[in-house]
C-alpha cells in the first residue's frame, strides 16, 4: 500500500484564494485531516472543511477532525518543547491514517492536510509529515503552494512587498519581542504573533499596516504610525478575537525615513 500525503495551502477563508492545482488535488484524496485547538470553535475548522467540499463534486472524501496535542510548556527549551509537540501530532495523523487504512482495500491513498496560506511558510506541516513518512513506510509527501497572507496582506493594502534595493525579514512576534528591530533591516513581516509585539519596540519612527481575517467577510484593516494607531490595533484585536473566538492577523512593519 503507497500512502500520499498532500500539504495543501488553503489561502485565507475564500475559496477563490484555492489555486487550481490545489483544487485538483482535494478532489483526488480519499481522506482530508482537519485538526482544531482545544476548546477552540469549531467554525475554523467548519471553514477548512466546507472550502474542501466546494471542490468535491462526488461525496467520496472522508474528512476527519481531530484535537491538535497542545505544547507542553514544561522548563525545557522552546525548541524541544516544539520538537515534541510535532511528535505528538504525527502520532495522531499516523494513527488516524492507520485507522482508515485498515477499513479500505484501496491500495493508493491519497491523504489530504488543507494548510492556511502556504506550507512552505512558517508552517510546521512539512516537520510533521516527515515523521509520519519515517513511521508510515511507503509514503510520499508533497507540497501544494497557496496564497500567503503576506500576499494577501499587501494586495489589501496596495503595497509593494519590498523597498527597492532593501532587505525584508519574515518572523514571528516571539522573536521581534525577544531581539527587537535587526540593524540593516527595513521592512519586517510578523506573523504568529499573539501579544501584538510591535509594542514592545523602542523605535517611534515604525509605520504599521496590519489585517485580520483577510479574505473573509470580517476583513479588518487597520494602518499607520505606531506610537499612533498601536492602542487601536490591540483593542480591535482583543474585540474581533472575543467575538469570534480565534483569530487570523498579520502584519507589515516598515521604518519611516524622516527628513
Amino acid at each position: 500500500m503507497s500512502i500520499n500525503l498532500y500539504l495543501i495551502g488553503l489561502g485565507f477563508g475564500d475559496a477563490k484564494h484555492v489555486t487550481e492545482e490545489a483544487a485538483e488535488t482535494i478532489k483526488s484524496c480519499n481522506l482530508i485531516l482537519i485538526g482544531k485547538k482545544k476548546d477552540e470553535k469549531s467554525e475554523i475548522a467548519d471553514l477548512k472543511k466546507n472550502i474542501c467540499r466546494s471542490f468535491i463534486k462526488i461525496n467520496m472524501v472522508k474528512f476527519r477532525e481531530f484535537i491538535i496535542p497542545e505544547r507542553q510548556l514544561t522548563n525545557k527549551k522552546y525548541i524541544n518543547s516544539v520538537i515534541d509537540w510535532h511528535d505528538d501530532i504525527a502520532k495522531t495523523w499516523v494513527d488516524i491514517i492507520n485507522e482508515y487504512t485498515s477499513s479500505t482495500a484501496r491500495r493508493n491513498i491519497n491523504v489530504g492536510i488543507p494548510i492556511w496560506g502556504d506550507p512552505s511558510l512558517y508552517d510546521s506541516s512539512q516537520r510533521i509529515a516527515s515523521r509520519v513518512k519515517k513511521t508510515l513506510h511507503h509514503t510520499s509527501i508533497k507540497l501544494i503552494p497557496g496564497l500567503s497572507s503576506i500576499q494577501l496582506l499587501v494586495s489589501a493594502f496596495g503595497i509593494p512587498f519590498n523597498e527597492i534595493g532593501k532587505s525584508v525579514l519574515i518572523t514571528t512576534g516571539r522573536l521581534l519581542k525577544d531581539r527587537g528591530w535587526p540593524d540593516g533591516t527595513e521592512t519586517i513581516y510578523v506573523v504568529l504573533d499573539g501579544e501584538c509585539s510591535f509594542t514592545f519596540l523602542k523605535d517611534n519612527n515604525i509605520y504599521i499596516w496590519w489585517a485580520a481575517y483577510l479574505g473573509m467577510k470580517e476583513q479588518t484593516l487597520i494602518e499607520g504610525e505606531v506610537p499612533k494607531i498601536g492602542n487601536e490595533i490591540i483593542k480591535t484585536r482583543n474585540t474581533l478575537r472575543s467575538d469570534k473566538g480565534w483569530i487570523l492577523d498579520v502584519y507589515k512593519l516598515q521604518r519611516l525615513i524622516r527628513n
